[in-house]
């Protein structure tokens, strides 16, 4: 019942918008589309092939993430997949607007962005409105395009087609497509008088930021049913703080970061809810009674849970907490009440490794499926250990038996439950220099985030892509910095694709100076270290993991100031097909 009345209020919402999007002339017929994003699951989103003045509630179709339907008699909008690649992409997006408005669809027929010409275009969209690469409408190349072409903005226009905005709500995405066409119009007139004057580059952050911070507050009055959903999310996950974790692990990275950084880097949180909202890895050993309880009231489904050890002693030792040797007993807890579980095993030598090891996998895989996965990943150590628990890290033959047996425990697990269930960090390959498993042993990548196929991933959709280019359009070849792990693997793909299209592209291997030489990962490259890297090139492509959302590195240098010292163009890819992509251009 309170499902039903959360998307009936969507399902009005959308219908209210059409009609207005229809008399401000926004729209025509049943071209153009309009969702809402219900919860992290579902989105409510217009019908294919119906005009926006004669819609009815139930018309508004439900579907999920990956685009299934769930409700409604009506099919989908055929943009679906350019609605939902930006929910997931962009998780402050509550609401997505698509329309073809003339203006704005004059500018994309054009190929042409409208330019920082007006104040509250830069405040509310923040910046340029880019022009997304042509592609077929309703596919998901479209929705890859829109997706480089938003870049931290809130619209971005589709070639020869119209323009897509997105906000935390209906009532600003629908904003933010008035803005748009408002700027679009005042441009197209500039362009008949000689051409608008831009306002000045350093002004559009300020006044972008200016505004979020003073004017995007706003007080809304909601009317609903006692027992009814507020249907709102808190721009914070935790608002009464976070809950820290309080062991003293001998692995913890944390410990070992360079003194007199930015707060955040030394945050170490421990909270349920971080785990449940964002996959953050949990001890248990930080929650009290009434967590638990809450936890089982409301169903959190799934946690990840840093497992460790399941031998008692071994996980007192490592966590240097007398009380982490009661994990089992959570975890059965858990799994009785019906919450589904991911685990992480931060694996060190002479610790967890072994006997240890195999014991844990053991205690784990007789809870499957309720725990679903088990991640094993090296302890990664930096130069700055001092005066912390000696620790060192695995060698290629012990990587490489490792290997060799969690890949027997993987054959095992396939033939019982049909999916690999334990999965190893990519770095254990790459030491052992074994080759990476095939895509299907992931089983759609559940712990991707953890870096657990990784490199699979972007070998694949590298490949994929780069299968269609033929020919390179740039004018400057590029290097892209990677950590030394990552560079054995990533240059053959780089030499062959450059073999066949004529281009000198490289990916230039970066030593990590900052934490040291033995951290080798590409995400935890630093501004510093790229730029010495790089000197004397004159085009670099930055992958995004080395980026936080505040477009810091890890040694605090802004993306800006980085594009300041680095004498050349500067770029970013989020994922391989975003990289190639930019390596033809």
């Amino acid at each position: 019942m309170q499902d039903d009345l959360i998307i009936d209020a969507a399902r009005r919402q959308i219908v209210t918008a059409g009609i207005k999007m229809v008399e401000q002339k926004m729209i025509a017929g049943s071209w153009g589309n309009l969702s809402i994003k219900i919860d992290t699951s579902r989105c409510a989103i217009t019908p294919s092939g119906r005009s926006y003045d004669s819609l009815n509630t139930e018309d508004i179709v439900v579907v999920d993430m990956q685009g299934n339907k769930i409700k409604g008699a009506l099919i989908p909008s055929s943009e679906t997949p350019l609605h939902l690649a930006i929910y997931n992409a962009i998780p402050a997006a509550q609401a997505i607007v698509h329309t073809h408005s003339v203006y704005a669809s004059a500018c994309a027929a054009l190929h042409r962005s409208i330019p920082a010409l007006i104040e509250d275009l830069v405040q509310i969209i923040g910046g340029s409105v880019d022009v997304a690469e042509y592609a077929l409408p309703g596919t998901k190349v479209l929705a890859e395009n829109a997706l480089i072409a938003l870049q931290n903005k809130k619209a971005a226009l589709l070639a020869n087609h119209g323009v897509v905005c997105w906000g935390n709500s209906l009532e600003t995405a629908l904003m933010a497509a008035e803005i748009v066409e408002k700027a679009a119009h005042i441009y197209c007139i500039c362009e008949t008088m000689g051409g608008a004057k831009l306002l000045p580059e350093s002004d559009i952050a300020i006044m972008h930021d200016f505004y979020k911070q003073h004017y995007s507050k706003r007080q809304i009055v909601i009317e609903k049913y006692t027992d009814e959903e507020l249907g709102l999310e808190f721009e914070a996950a935790v608002f009464d703080g976070v809950t820290t974790c309080y062991n003293n692990c001998v692995f913890c990275f944390v410990d070992q970061m360079i003194p007199g950084m930015r707060e955040s880097l030394y945050v170490r949180d421990d909270d349920y809810r971080l785990s449940f909202l964002y996959g953050n890895f949990i001890t248990l050993t930080n929650m009290k009674e009434e967590d638990f309880e809450q936890i089982i009231k409301t169903h959190m489904s799934p946690l990840y849970i840093s497992v460790h050890a399941t031998r008692p002693e071994v996980r007192c030792q490592m966590m240097n907490n007398r009380f982490a040797g009661e994990l089992m007993s959570k975890i059965n807890r858990l799994v009785e009440a019906g919450i589904s579980i991911h685990t992480q095993i931060v694996c060190c030598p002479g610790y967890n490794d072994g006997e240890v090891l195999e014991q844990t996998y053991r205690d784990l895989e007789a809870l499957a499926p309720m725990v679903e996965t088990m991640a094993v990943v090296p302890v990664g150590i930096t130069k700055h250990r001092e005066h912390l628990t000696p620790m060192r890290l695995f060698s290629k033959p012990e990587a490489a038996a490792i290997v060799d047996k969690v890949t027997v425990w993987q054959q095992e697990c396939r033939e019982k439950f049909g999916k690999s269930f334990v999965y190893l960090g990519d770095e254990f390959y790459l030491l052992a220099e074994k080759q990476l498993p095939d895509a299907s042993w992931y089983d759609g990548f559940p712990q991707i985030e953890n870096g657990i196929g990784l490199s699979r991933s972007f070998i694949d959709e590298w490949q994929q892509i780069a299968a269609k280019t033929d020919v390179c359009n740039h004018s400057v070849d590029a290097v892209i910095p990677v950590g030394t792990s990552a560079y054995k693997i990533l240059q053959p793909l780089l030499d062959n694709f450059n073999n066949k299209t004529g281009s000198k592209h490289s990916f230039i291997p970066v030593n990590n100076e900052f934490f040291g030489e033995t951290i080798n990962v590409t995400g935890l490259l630093v501004g510093k270290d790229i730029l010495n890297a790089a000197q004397g090139m004159k085009r670099i492509i930055l992958p995004a993991v080395v980026l936080n959302q505040d477009n810091l590195f890890l040694d605090d240098m802004s993306f800006d100031d980085f594009k300041k010292a680095f004498d050349g163009k500067v770029e970013r890819a989020v994922n391989a097909r975003e990289l190639v992509m930019l390596l033809s251009r």
